[in-house]
């Protein structure tokens, strides 16, 4: 079973993670944070999207983070190697 298969998001609405409209707000990815945080495989989620290549992490909530959080994390990441 892989760690898609037992993410809190299963059979939710798309949209949670990935708003059509293009004003993200805190409020936009509310309900997504709520899925996230008490989600047992976050990091799994996390680590794959960090490992996409940076131009086509654009869009989605993934680990409990938005795409302009995970583009800080990894700035983290690079400046702390």
């Amino acid at each position: 079973m892989s760690w898609r298969d037992r993410a809190a998001c299963i059979g939710a609405d798309g949209l949670v993670f990935f708003p059509n409209d293009r004003k993200f707000t805190e409020n936009t990815w509310a309900a997504a944070r709520e899925f996230c945080a008490g989600c047992t495989v976050r990091e799994p989620c996390l680590a794959s999207a960090l490992s996409q290549d940076v131009t086509e992490d654009r869009w989605g909530m993934f680990g409990g983070m938005t795409p302009s959080e995970r583009r800080a994390h990894r700035r983290r990441l690079v400046r702390e190697s």
